[in-house]
Protein backbone atom coordinates (compact mmCIF):
# COMPACT_ATOMS: atom_id res chain seq x y z
CA UNK A 1 0.00 0.00 0.00
CA UNK A 2 1.04 3.60 -0.59
CA UNK A 3 3.10 4.97 2.29
CA UNK A 4 4.26 1.65 3.71
CA UNK A 5 7.97 1.22 4.36
CA UNK A 6 9.92 -0.99 1.97
CA UNK A 7 12.10 -3.74 3.46
CA UNK A 8 15.21 -5.56 2.24
CA UNK A 9 17.87 -7.83 3.68
CA UNK A 10 21.62 -7.59 3.11
CA UNK A 11 23.52 -10.83 3.65
CA UNK A 12 27.30 -10.82 4.17
CA UNK A 13 28.60 -14.41 4.10
CA UNK A 14 32.25 -15.00 5.03
CA UNK A 15 34.23 -18.12 5.92
CA UNK A 16 33.86 -17.25 9.60
CA UNK A 17 30.32 -15.90 9.99
CA UNK A 18 27.08 -14.73 8.40
CA UNK A 19 25.81 -11.20 9.00
CA UNK A 20 22.23 -10.33 8.07
CA UNK A 21 20.82 -6.79 8.22
CA UNK A 22 17.15 -5.89 7.73
CA UNK A 23 16.72 -2.30 6.54
CA UNK A 24 13.50 -0.37 5.97
CA UNK A 25 13.02 2.72 3.83
CA UNK A 26 10.15 5.18 3.96
CA UNK A 27 10.54 8.18 1.71
CA UNK A 28 14.23 9.04 1.91
CA UNK A 29 14.72 7.73 5.46
CA UNK A 30 16.44 4.44 6.19
CA UNK A 31 15.77 2.53 9.42
CA UNK A 32 17.67 -0.44 10.83
CA UNK A 33 15.02 -3.03 11.70
CA UNK A 34 17.07 -6.09 12.58
CA UNK A 35 20.53 -7.64 12.79
CA UNK A 36 21.39 -11.33 12.74
CA UNK A 37 24.83 -12.77 13.50
CA UNK A 38 25.73 -16.44 13.19
CA UNK A 39 29.12 -18.15 13.38
CA UNK A 40 29.93 -20.88 10.86
CA UNK A 41 30.92 -24.25 12.28
CA UNK A 42 32.83 -25.32 9.14
CA UNK A 43 33.59 -24.20 5.60
CA UNK A 44 31.00 -26.22 3.68
CA UNK A 45 27.70 -25.24 2.07
CA UNK A 46 25.58 -27.11 4.59
CA UNK A 47 27.15 -25.32 7.57
CA UNK A 48 26.87 -22.01 5.72
CA UNK A 49 23.20 -22.69 4.93
CA UNK A 50 22.47 -23.34 8.62
CA UNK A 51 24.28 -20.11 9.58
CA UNK A 52 22.31 -18.18 6.94
CA UNK A 53 18.97 -19.45 8.26
CA UNK A 54 19.95 -18.60 11.85
CA UNK A 55 21.16 -15.09 10.94
CA UNK A 56 18.00 -14.31 8.96
CA UNK A 57 15.83 -15.52 11.82
CA UNK A 58 17.66 -13.32 14.33
CA UNK A 59 17.30 -10.34 11.98
CA UNK A 60 13.53 -10.84 11.79
CA UNK A 61 13.62 -11.36 8.01
CA UNK A 62 10.95 -13.29 6.12
CA UNK A 63 11.03 -15.09 2.78
CA UNK A 64 9.05 -12.20 1.30
CA UNK A 65 11.86 -9.73 1.98
CA UNK A 66 14.14 -9.08 -1.03
CA UNK A 67 17.54 -10.61 -0.33
CA UNK A 68 20.84 -9.21 -1.62
CA UNK A 69 24.18 -10.98 -1.30
CA UNK A 70 27.62 -10.28 -2.77
CA UNK A 71 30.61 -11.70 -4.57
CA UNK A 72 34.14 -10.44 -4.09
CA UNK A 73 37.83 -11.12 -4.54
CA UNK A 74 40.71 -10.28 -6.86
CA UNK A 75 39.09 -12.33 -9.64
CA UNK A 76 36.19 -9.83 -9.81
CA UNK A 77 37.05 -6.94 -12.14
CA UNK A 78 35.37 -3.54 -11.80
CA UNK A 79 36.23 -1.23 -14.69
CA UNK A 80 34.95 1.81 -16.55
CA UNK A 81 34.51 1.18 -20.27
CA UNK A 82 33.84 3.91 -22.84
CA UNK A 83 31.71 2.86 -25.81
CA UNK A 84 30.01 4.60 -28.71
CA UNK A 85 26.27 5.01 -28.24
CA UNK A 86 24.67 1.57 -28.56
CA UNK A 87 21.20 0.05 -28.08
CA UNK A 88 20.87 -1.63 -24.66
CA UNK A 89 20.87 -5.19 -26.03
CA UNK A 90 24.34 -4.69 -27.56
CA UNK A 91 26.11 -3.28 -24.50
CA UNK A 92 27.17 -6.55 -22.83
CA UNK A 93 28.56 -7.93 -26.09
CA UNK A 94 30.54 -4.73 -26.58
CA UNK A 95 31.89 -4.91 -23.02
CA UNK A 96 32.92 -8.54 -23.55
CA UNK A 97 34.73 -7.55 -26.76
CA UNK A 98 36.54 -4.75 -24.89
CA UNK A 99 37.73 -7.16 -22.20
CA UNK A 100 38.92 -9.62 -24.85
CA UNK A 101 40.78 -6.96 -26.84
CA UNK A 102 42.50 -5.56 -23.75
CA UNK A 103 43.59 -8.99 -22.52
CA UNK A 104 41.39 -8.98 -19.42
CA UNK A 105 39.21 -11.91 -20.47
CA UNK A 106 40.46 -15.16 -18.97
CA UNK A 107 39.82 -18.59 -20.40
CA UNK A 108 37.33 -19.53 -17.69
CA UNK A 109 33.56 -19.09 -17.91
CA UNK A 110 32.72 -15.56 -16.76
CA UNK A 111 29.63 -13.45 -16.16
CA UNK A 112 29.37 -9.80 -17.18
CA UNK A 113 27.17 -7.01 -15.91
CA UNK A 114 27.05 -3.38 -16.96
CA UNK A 115 25.47 -0.13 -15.86
CA UNK A 116 25.17 2.95 -18.07
CA UNK A 117 26.58 6.06 -16.38
CA UNK A 118 26.80 9.68 -17.48
CA UNK A 119 27.56 10.15 -21.21
CA UNK A 120 31.06 10.99 -22.38
CA UNK A 121 31.87 14.51 -23.55
CA UNK A 122 31.84 13.23 -27.15
CA UNK A 123 28.34 11.76 -26.79
CA UNK A 124 29.39 8.19 -26.19
CA UNK A 125 28.60 5.95 -23.22
CA UNK A 126 30.44 5.56 -19.92
CA UNK A 127 29.83 2.05 -18.64
CA UNK A 128 30.46 0.59 -15.18
CA UNK A 129 31.39 -2.98 -16.06
CA UNK A 130 31.82 -6.00 -13.78
CA UNK A 131 33.35 -9.32 -14.80
CA UNK A 132 33.29 -12.29 -12.40
CA UNK A 133 34.08 -16.00 -12.82
CA UNK A 134 30.86 -18.02 -12.97
CA UNK A 135 32.36 -20.59 -10.59
CA UNK A 136 32.92 -17.92 -7.96
CA UNK A 137 29.31 -16.74 -8.25
CA UNK A 138 28.01 -20.32 -8.06
CA UNK A 139 30.08 -20.88 -4.92
CA UNK A 140 28.68 -17.72 -3.33
CA UNK A 141 25.12 -18.84 -4.09
CA UNK A 142 25.59 -22.45 -2.95
CA UNK A 143 24.77 -21.85 0.71
CA UNK A 144 21.66 -19.86 -0.22
CA UNK A 145 20.42 -22.58 -2.53
CA UNK A 146 20.84 -25.17 0.24
CA UNK A 147 18.79 -22.91 2.50
CA UNK A 148 16.04 -22.71 -0.14
CA UNK A 149 16.72 -19.03 -0.85
CA UNK A 150 17.31 -17.00 -3.99
CA UNK A 151 18.75 -13.46 -3.92
CA UNK A 152 17.06 -10.55 -5.65
CA UNK A 153 20.49 -9.17 -6.58
CA UNK A 154 24.14 -10.22 -6.38
CA UNK A 155 26.34 -7.17 -5.84
CA UNK A 156 30.11 -6.65 -5.76
CA UNK A 157 31.31 -6.45 -2.15
CA UNK A 158 33.39 -3.21 -2.36
CA UNK A 159 30.65 -1.45 -4.34
CA UNK A 160 28.07 -2.39 -1.70
CA UNK A 161 30.28 -1.08 1.11
CA UNK A 162 30.93 2.14 -0.79
CA UNK A 163 27.20 2.46 -1.48
CA UNK A 164 26.44 2.37 2.24
CA UNK A 165 28.99 5.11 2.93
CA UNK A 166 27.83 7.39 0.10
CA UNK A 167 24.20 6.95 1.17
CA UNK A 168 24.76 7.69 4.85
CA UNK A 169 27.54 10.29 4.72
CA UNK A 170 27.75 13.67 3.00
CA UNK A 171 30.55 13.76 0.45
CA UNK A 172 31.73 17.01 -1.12
CA UNK A 173 32.12 17.17 -4.92
CA UNK A 174 35.90 17.65 -4.65
CA UNK A 175 36.49 14.86 -2.13
CA UNK A 176 38.25 11.60 -2.91
CA UNK A 177 37.08 8.87 -0.53
CA UNK A 178 39.76 6.37 0.46
CA UNK A 179 37.74 3.49 1.94
CA UNK A 180 39.74 0.73 3.59
CA UNK A 181 37.87 -2.43 4.62
CA UNK A 182 39.68 -5.06 6.67
CA UNK A 183 38.35 -8.57 7.14
CA UNK A 184 40.06 -11.87 7.85
CA UNK A 185 39.86 -13.09 4.27
CA UNK A 186 39.25 -10.31 1.74
CA UNK A 187 40.57 -6.90 2.85
CA UNK A 188 40.25 -4.27 0.15
CA UNK A 189 40.84 -0.65 -0.78
CA UNK A 190 38.11 1.29 -2.62
CA UNK A 191 38.91 4.80 -3.91
CA UNK A 192 36.06 7.00 -5.16
CA UNK A 193 35.65 10.49 -6.60
CA UNK A 194 32.58 11.86 -8.34
CA UNK A 195 34.69 12.76 -11.36
CA UNK A 196 35.92 9.18 -11.88
CA UNK A 197 32.38 7.68 -12.00
CA UNK A 198 33.80 4.20 -11.27
CA UNK A 199 35.85 3.51 -8.12
CA UNK A 200 39.29 1.93 -8.08
CA UNK A 201 39.18 -1.39 -6.23
CA UNK A 202 42.31 -3.13 -4.90
CA UNK A 203 42.24 -6.37 -2.88
CA UNK A 204 44.94 -7.32 -0.41
CA UNK A 205 46.11 -10.75 0.71
CA UNK A 206 46.91 -10.71 4.42
CA UNK A 207 48.78 -14.00 4.05
CA UNK A 208 51.19 -12.47 1.54
CA UNK A 209 51.41 -8.79 2.43
CA UNK A 210 52.82 -7.20 5.57
CA UNK A 211 51.31 -3.95 6.89
CA UNK A 212 54.20 -2.10 5.24
CA UNK A 213 53.41 -3.75 1.89
CA UNK A 214 49.73 -2.87 2.24
CA UNK A 215 50.51 0.76 3.00
CA UNK A 216 52.79 0.97 -0.04
CA UNK A 217 50.00 -0.45 -2.22
CA UNK A 218 47.58 2.10 -0.74
CA UNK A 219 50.01 4.95 -1.41
CA UNK A 220 50.61 3.87 -5.02
CA UNK A 221 46.92 3.32 -5.76
CA UNK A 222 45.77 6.65 -4.30
CA UNK A 223 48.59 8.58 -5.99
CA UNK A 224 47.61 7.11 -9.37
CA UNK A 225 43.90 7.74 -8.75
CA UNK A 226 44.42 11.38 -7.78
CA UNK A 227 46.65 12.03 -10.78
CA UNK A 228 44.66 10.20 -13.45
CA UNK A 229 41.03 9.76 -12.37
CA UNK A 230 39.97 12.31 -9.74
CA UNK A 231 38.88 15.89 -10.28
CA UNK A 232 41.74 18.39 -10.21
CA UNK A 233 42.42 19.70 -6.70
CA UNK A 234 40.50 16.91 -4.95
CA UNK A 235 41.10 16.51 -1.24
CA UNK A 236 41.44 13.13 0.46
CA UNK A 237 39.14 11.71 3.11
CA UNK A 238 40.15 8.39 4.69
CA UNK A 239 37.58 6.04 6.25
CA UNK A 240 37.73 2.41 7.32
CA UNK A 241 35.42 -0.39 8.33
CA UNK A 242 35.62 -4.07 9.25
CA UNK A 243 37.16 -5.60 12.35
CA UNK A 244 38.65 -2.77 14.33
CA UNK A 245 41.37 -4.92 15.95
CA UNK A 246 42.80 -5.72 12.50
CA UNK A 247 43.75 -2.06 12.07
CA UNK A 248 46.11 -2.11 15.04
CA UNK A 249 49.05 -3.46 13.02
CA UNK A 250 48.31 -1.05 10.18
CA UNK A 251 47.94 2.19 12.14
CA UNK A 252 51.64 2.70 12.87
CA UNK A 253 52.61 2.09 9.25
CA UNK A 254 49.90 4.50 8.05
CA UNK A 255 51.14 7.47 10.12
CA UNK A 256 53.70 8.71 7.60
CA UNK A 257 51.27 8.35 4.69
CA UNK A 258 48.55 10.27 6.52
CA UNK A 259 50.99 13.13 7.17
CA UNK A 260 51.90 13.13 3.47
CA UNK A 261 48.21 13.31 2.51
CA UNK A 262 47.63 16.34 4.80
CA UNK A 263 44.04 15.30 5.53
CA UNK A 264 41.48 17.92 6.52
CA UNK A 265 40.23 15.49 9.18
CA UNK A 266 41.73 12.35 10.72
CA UNK A 267 40.73 8.90 9.43
CA UNK A 268 37.22 7.92 10.51
CA UNK A 269 35.59 4.64 11.45
CA UNK A 270 32.51 4.05 9.30
CA UNK A 271 29.92 2.51 11.62
CA UNK A 272 26.43 2.43 10.09
CA UNK A 273 24.89 1.53 13.47
CA UNK A 274 25.70 5.04 14.69
CA UNK A 275 24.20 6.68 11.59
CA UNK A 276 20.97 4.73 11.10
CA UNK A 277 17.86 5.14 13.23
CA UNK A 278 17.01 1.91 15.06
CA UNK A 279 13.45 0.66 14.86
CA UNK A 280 13.94 -1.29 18.09
CA UNK A 281 16.64 -2.94 20.15
CA UNK A 282 17.94 -4.80 17.12
CA UNK A 283 20.56 -7.12 18.58
CA UNK A 284 19.48 -10.59 19.72
CA UNK A 285 19.88 -11.20 23.49
CA UNK A 286 23.44 -11.97 24.52
CA UNK A 287 25.00 -10.89 21.21
CA UNK A 288 27.25 -7.94 20.50
CA UNK A 289 28.59 -6.59 17.23
CA UNK A 290 31.10 -4.07 15.99
CA UNK A 291 28.99 -1.82 13.82
CA UNK A 292 31.84 -1.26 11.38
CA UNK A 293 31.60 -4.95 10.44
CA UNK A 294 28.06 -4.41 9.12
CA UNK A 295 28.91 -1.82 6.46
CA UNK A 296 28.76 -4.31 3.61
CA UNK A 297 25.50 -5.93 4.76
CA UNK A 298 23.86 -2.51 5.12
CA UNK A 299 24.99 -1.47 1.65
CA UNK A 300 23.65 -4.72 0.19
CA UNK A 301 20.22 -4.17 1.73
CA UNK A 302 20.12 -0.63 0.37
CA UNK A 303 20.61 -1.97 -3.18
CA UNK A 304 17.05 -3.32 -3.11
CA UNK A 305 15.46 -0.17 -1.66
Amino acid sequence: MFGLAKRAVGLDITEEAVRAVLVKKKGTRFTLAGVGLSQRSSDNDQAAAQAVVAALKDAGATKRDPLVCSVGGPQVIVKKVELPELPPHQILDAVRWHYKETGLLSGEDVVFDAQVLEPTQSGGMNILSVCAPKGLIDKSLGSLQRAGLAPRHVDVAPLATLNAFLTLQRVEPNETIVLLSLSERLPFLCVHNRESLVPLVRYFSQELESPADMVEDIRTSVTYFQAELAAEGSTLRCVYCGKEELFAALNEEMEGLLVLWNLAQPPQLFDPLTLLEWEKSILPPGKTVQGAELAQAVGLAMRAL
